[in-house]
Parts: structure tokens; sequence; C-alpha cells
């Protein structure tokens, strides 16, 4: 009985599609980003899974879980994801000249398929930008709906 609720859920080890941090001083959460069809509907669910930071509190880390049938924000972020625009790389002398100060980075990694064994795209930015605003929109946005209890598939 156990081995079928296991074999039901997501597994922990999913690497999903997708994952984002927003860093200070080195540390925080990472999420993942995964999705399955629904058994039956063949309805695409999508999943959001929280790994806070064992640097901060090895013993008391926790992977929380959220997915678009049992959190309507989580739908509304991955919507949202779509629409983020990144800027392109930009030569150095065309760009004006800023001061910057660490206020945190942020990162965000998407699996590409465009040969055998898949791409990542790896981007950071800082605090501002709009994949920086998504991250922190989406992490707001889902607290709410975490739970220790990783969705059914």
């Amino acid at each position: 009985m156990i081995g079928l609720l296991i074999a039901a859920s997501v597994a922990s080890s999913n690497p999903g599609w997708a994952k984002f941090s927003k860093m200070a001083f080195g540390m925080g959460p990472t999420v993942t980003i995964g999705f399955f069809y629904e058994k039956g509907t063949k309805r695409a669910v999508h999943w959001f899974r929280l790994q806070e930071d064992v640097n901060i509190q090895k013993d008391k880390a926790r992977t929380l879980w959220a997915d678009v049938r049992t959190c309507p924000a989580a739908r509304k972020s991955i919507d949202a994801l779509a629409k983020v625009s990144v800027q392109l790389p930009t030569p150095p002398d065309t760009m004006p000249r800023m001061i910057t100060i660490d206020e945190g980075a942020y990162t965000f990694e998407n699996w590409l398929v465009f040969s055998p064994g898949g791409e990542t795209l790896s981007v950071s930015v800082r605090r501002g930008t709009p994949l920086a605003n998504w991250i922190d929109s989406t992490l707001t946005t889902l607290k709410p709906c975490w739970s220790e209890t990783a969705p059914e598939q």
C-alpha cells in the first residue's frame, strides 16, 4: 500500500522543467516547476516544489508543494511566466553606466530540447527586472498554497 502511495505522488527527485531561486547572501529557497498528465483527462497539471535552504536550517529544511488543481495562483504564475521578457545580451558600451549594490540574486533555469540530451538556459537577474518581479510575485502568491503533501498524479 505504501508503495502505491509513493508511486502515485510526484517524486521529490523529479527534475521538473524549470527551476528558480531568490538568494540573499548566498542563501534562499529553490523552487522547481514540473508537470504530469492527469490520469483520465490527460490534462497537464503543473506543480511547484519549494525546497528550503539547507544551509540555514539543515535539520529543519522542508520540501513544500503547490499545484494548479489546488491553488489557482499556481496557474496564474505559469501563465504569467510566458509573458516575462528577458533582455538579450547587449554590448557593454551601449548600456548606461550604473552602480549596482548586491541586494540578492534571482536565478531561473529552463530545460530546453534542441538536441538529444537537451540544453539548459540559465538566467541570473537583479531586483526590479521582469523576471525578478515574476519570482517575487510567484513566491508571494503561492505562500498560502504550500503543503507538505506532494500532488497526486
